[in-house]
């Protein structure tokens, strides 16, 4: 050793709180909390099909959702991660969220 040293030190911020936002063009879509557990809140402005989609691209969730607030039990889901695809008159909008234990 030439008695050189370094560091540096790194800050991570996670907000629980946050959702995962519209990825493409077409109107808003919130999906919350994410990570999520029980359930899934989608807030939309316009009707929108939502379909959910485990890794291996299996359709779990298939709905029709009005403009509006919706919650959408996922308990029948296992734990990891799975994409979400909204489409409506206006667009298609991709999301990716989590579910924990």
């Amino acid at each position: 050793s030439n008695g050189c040293s370094a560091s540096k030190v790194f800050t991570v911020t996670v907000n629980n709180c946050l959702g995962v936002q519209s990825v493409s063009s077409g109107e808003p879509l919130n999906i919350y909390p994410n990570p999520f557990n029980q359930a899934l809140s989608f807030e939309t402005d316009v009707n929108t099909q939502l379909m959910v989609f485990d890794m291996d691209g299996k359709r779990v969730i298939n709905k029709t959702l009005e403009a509006g607030i919706h919650e959408v039990s996922t308990t029948e889901l296992q734990p990891g991660v799975y994409f979400v695809k909204a489409t409506s008159a206006t667009g298609t909008r991709f999301g990716r969220v989590v579910k924990v234990e």
